[in-house]
């Protein structure tokens, strides 16, 4: 999904494949986690992480192991973030099994048309957000990896 963020509106990268940069995903999967991180280790994010989120990290490793669960969360804060608190609703379409954006009548040129401008309360929240899920995941990788060799 095309995105305007930090001022820079997206621009076609691939017309084959509908593709644009700044992109949602992106977004999320990248430029976020390169602003936090400024640079840092992943060891220095890491213990970074670890610090804060120290009051937590018990609790999460209390819990018991279920990738469906964890799934599910993560899914609905997709729904209530991700999506929830994007400044334009995005309409919801049938499920179609596509390849590209452009296999899906162009997806990514009617989301183009929304205009979606993700300001600073929409990336602080986002980064906290990506913050928590991160060190969620490593607490749960590591109980995964004590359970198949304590």
């Amino acid at each position: 999904m095309p995105v305007t963020v930090a001022g820079h509106a997206p621009e076609e990268t691939n017309a084959e494949w509908g593709a644009y940069r700044p992109n949602l995903h992106a977004v999320w999967d990248t430029d976020i986690i390169e602003h936090f991180t400024r640079g840092e280790t992943p060891e220095q994010v890491a213990d970074e992480l670890e610090s804060k989120f120290k009051a937590e990290i018990p609790v999460w490793d209390s819990e018991p192991v279920d990738i469906d669960a964890w799934v599910w969360q993560s899914h609905r804060i997709a729904q209530r973030i991700a999506y929830g608190r994007l400044p334009v609703k995005v309409p919801m379409e049938k499920p179609e099994k596509v390849d590209s954006c452009s296999a899906d009548n162009h997806v990514a040129n009617r989301m183009l048309k929304l205009h979606e401008q993700l300001g600073n309360a929409y990336v602080t929240t986002a980064e906290a957000t990506i913050q928590e899920q991160l060190a969620k995941a490593g607490a749960r990788l590591a109980d995964v990896l004590n359970s198949l060799w304590p």
